[in-house]
């Protein structure tokens, strides 16, 4: 059964997509995307944190750069958009940081995904 919540009547349930969304697709221009994410899921960003942590084993901040990073691997192999489209929808203002979390995260260029 939901959770009851301070109104006594239950918590409406929410598929497990839901919250992945909530978390992995804050708007593109939220100042804190931790925070949206914990308000659309209705817990305290503290307990996002936790649950992520125990549930994933990695930080929310990571959890989404690594949403977003496969989403621009993604498109960078699919499509000819330039780098900087790529960056914004993935929910990212500057490329720069882009391309930064590409190399670190897959030890290649934005360029060397797109040929393979």
């Amino acid at each position: 059964m939901p959770a009851a919540r301070p109104s006594g009547r239950p918590r409406p349930a929410r598929p497990p997509d839901h919250r992945v969304r909530a978390l992995g697709a804050p708007a593109p221009r939220c100042a804190d995307p931790l925070s949206e994410a914990a308000r659309v899921l209705g817990v305290s960003e503290r307990t996002l944190q936790r649950t992520v942590r125990r549930v994933l084993n990695t930080t929310p901040v990571r959890f989404v750069q690594d949403l977003r990073v496969e989403q621009a691997t993604h498109l960078l192999r699919t499509t000819d958009l330039t780098l900087e489209a790529i960056a914004r929808k993935a929910g990212y203002e500057h490329a720069t940081t882009l391309r930064s979390l590409l190399r670190d995260r897959t030890g290649s260029t934005a360029g060397g995904l797109r040929v393979r």
